[in-house]
């Protein structure tokens, strides 16, 4: 790019990425007209940063020439002669598959979480069931039980217990999805 962000050298790979079939067509235009509107600020803040001297960076959305749509990784820098900047370079790559399997990656663990929490809801109404029967089967007929039921309704209930943890534990593990990975 100039100083001004027009467009003055695209290389092969980049005019085919772009699906750009005569770069002419597109020479000397404002780098940022091939950018939607969205990202026309992210365009102005990297070719700012770059004429001060710095790099910029972004990630952002921008179809090709034809319209196919493109998420790129974009890195942004100036290019001197000696200490004065006399041009800009822009290297971009295409990241389309990445975003598409985040996006997909983002879809299956929203569908993980709604069946967790179905499932997990689903379980919890005949967990309380047994409980239930259990406590009454242990305050009305306790006395008359022998050791062995007694001891059967207690293994009842520690598996009745244990099962509430799982329940709980998946709901958690379902909430995972919304928090950042660290």
């Amino acid at each position: 790019l100039d100083l001004e962000g027009k467009l003055l050298h695209m290389n092969p790979t980049g005019q085919c990425t772009m699906e750009i079939d005569d770069f002419g067509l597109v020479c000397g235009r404002e780098w940022s007209s091939l950018w939607p509107e969205p990202m026309q600020k992210d365009i102005a803040q990297s070719v700012k940063e770059v004429l001060i001297g710095s790099f910029s960076s972004f990630e952002g959305y921008c179809p090709t020439v034809k319209g196919t749509p493109k998420g790129w990784d974009v890195k942004v820098g100036p290019v001197r002669d000696g200490e004065k900047i006399v041009r800009i370079l822009s290297v971009s790559r295409d990241i389309t598959a990445r975003k598409r399997a985040e996006q997909a990656l983002l879809e299956a663990n929203k569908e993980l979480e709604a069946f967790s929490y179905t499932v997990s809801h689903d379980l919890r109404a005949p967990l309380r069931s047994i409980n239930g029967f259990v406590k009454i089967l242990i305050e009305d007929h306790g006395p008359a039980l022998n050791d062995q039921a007694r001891r059967c309704l207690g293994v009842i209930a520690n598996g009745a217990d244990r099962m509430g943890e799982l329940i709980d534990d998946l709901l958690t593990f379902s909430r995972l999805s919304r928090s950042s990975m660290e």
